[in-house]
């Protein structure tokens, strides 16, 4: 089916259907109505790859996303899609699993197809390159960006780390430990910096920092707690904090193992809010980084990069955490 039956079909003119797609304010309501009924009737699909050759516009964002097996990725990209489709742009995502090969791919193949823009969630070690190279407009996603490089939206990582430290201390806890993993992952070196602020002004008794081999590896984690239940009480951490939630799971997993009760003997949380991880026996307090408000953040910076065209300054938006207190460090409510 081509845009040629679909103006004979209509009665119109071969432009009127292009005016129709384009700019539909450029054409009259009735005759719009007629175009756009000819192009249900026929099936009409409009071919955006002869349309971006002919020098028209691509109203599609590209997102690419390091993977799709974390439950914040999956609301940045509800959040960016959803927001997409409000400002009137359609949304393509790409999830190139943590590899730089596939990401490069894909990079090259939404610059070579003119998309109207690009959302990238860069590597943990990478560095964001197309805002720089100014080749398509571009917003860089949980990560601290350079405005001089483009605009860039991040949880607050810092005051992550800042509240789950400051709840151990509000519940009187006093050998609090910390569990994370040698990954070279941004967000995860400053929950603990955050964390060890607040530690290290506090009057804590002790303070221990756990490493296992991967942030995602709950087997290791479970181990890890396996052997602290197996402490002496006295000795054992009260208060631990897992940088990740798949970390504070295979902790819990591992104390209820060893018969050490969560939160009564230790209490454990988890740090990014990730929904996947949350299957176990107990309800864990984390910490919510609002993944799908920085989805829609980084949508609303690339339209108004768009919009704004030499007027625009590149800004950096920072997202509020929010903590989320569950049973594994308060316990189950009292029935009244």
């Amino acid at each position: 089916m081509t845009i040629s039956e679909v103006a004979r079909w209509a009665g119109v003119s071969i432009g009127t259907v292009s005016n129709a797609l384009n700019h539909p304010d450029k054409v009259r309501q009735v005759t719009r109505k007629r175009v756009e009924q000819a192009i249900v009737e026929l099936g009409f699909v409009p071919n955006h790859n002869a349309r971006t050759l002919a020098g028209g516009p691509n109203p599609t964002f590209g997102l690419i996303l390091t993977g799709l097996d974390h439950g914040m990725t999956l609301q940045l990209a509800q959040g960016a899609q959803d927001a997409a489709h409000h400002k009137g742009f359609e949304l393509l995502i790409a999830s190139v699993d943590n590899n730089d090969v596939l990401e490069n791919r894909y990079l090259d193949y939404f610059v070579g197809a003119q998309m109207a823009g690009l959302l990238l969630e860069p590597r943990a070690d990478s560095k964001w390159r197309l805002g720089a190279e100014g080749k398509i407009p571009s917003v860089a996603l949980d990560v601290r960006g350079d405005p001089a490089d483009g605009c860039s939206v991040a949880a607050d990582n810092l005051q992550e780390g800042r509240l789950g430290a400051q709840h151990g201390l509000a519940l009187g806890r006093e050998r609090i430990a910390v569990v994370t993993s040698p990954d070279p992952i941004r967000s995860l070196i400053e929950r603990l910096d955050g964390i060890r602020a607040v530690l290290g002004s506090a009057s804590v008794a002790e303070a221990e920092e756990h490493i296992v081999p991967m942030w995602r590896d709950r087997d290791s984690a479970r181990e890890l707690g396996r052997t602290l239940g197996r402490r002496d009480k006295r000795r054992r951490p009260d208060f631990i904090i897992g940088l990740t939630d798949v970390l504070a799971a295979g902790i819990i997993d591992g104390l209820l193992d060893e018969g050490v009760r969560v939160p009564e003997d230790v209490a454990v949380m988890g740090c990014d809010g990730n929904q996947m991880a949350w299957d176990g026996p107990i309800p864990m307090t984390t910490i919510v980084p609002h993944g799908y408000r920085m989805g829609v953040s980084g949508v609303e910076l690339l339209t108004a990069e768009l919009t704004e065209a030499g007027a625009h300054h590149h800004t950096f938006d920072l997202i509020e955490p929010e903590l989320l207190v569950k049973e594994s460090t308060v316990g189950r409510p009292t029935p009244r």
